[in-house]
């Protein structure tokens, strides 16, 4: 495997399960304490890079089935956010939607930590972030 590339393994877990999913990992994953000092000394001096995701669906799990499916114009949504652990970290609403072959195409667009509670409930809409983008152009 190259530096370039990497895995990623994906699990819907039923909320009546997640406890239970939770506690078999963290029974098997080592501790790690991070601080400045081992920070700077893990990977030859680089720091932590976090990414750390949160997808969405619908009550009927269409997103993940046409996904897994590998149907043309399946679409997954995430609230995902990049950073290390002692830094603010960047987070960002993504749709990816697979096309036909290799294909894909982003949709995003950052927000703060803030607003993603409201936003998610159809409180904030983000009106005054599409201003500032308005008043720039």
């Amino acid at each position: 495997v190259g530096a370039d590339s990497f895995t990623s393994l994906k699990f819907w877990v039923h909320p009546e399960n997640l406890l239970e999913v939770k506690t078999v990992i963290l029974r098997r994953l080592p501790v790690l304490v991070y601080n400045p000092q081992t920070s700077k000394i893990a990977e030859g001096g680089q720091r932590d890079p976090t990414i750390t995701s949160i997808y969405f669906d619908n009550p009927n799990f269409s997103l993940y089935t046409d996904k897994v499916n590998n149907l043309s114009d399946a679409s997954s949504l995430r609230l995902r956010w990049y950073g290390q652990l002692s830094q603010k970290p960047e987070i960002v609403f993504e749709k990816k939607t697979i096309k036909e072959g290799d294909a894909s195409e982003e949709q995003r667009f950052q927000i703060k930590e803030k607003y993603i509670q409201p936003f998610i409930k159809g409180e904030y809409k983000m009106e005054k972030s599409v201003q500032k983008l308005q008043d720039r152009a």
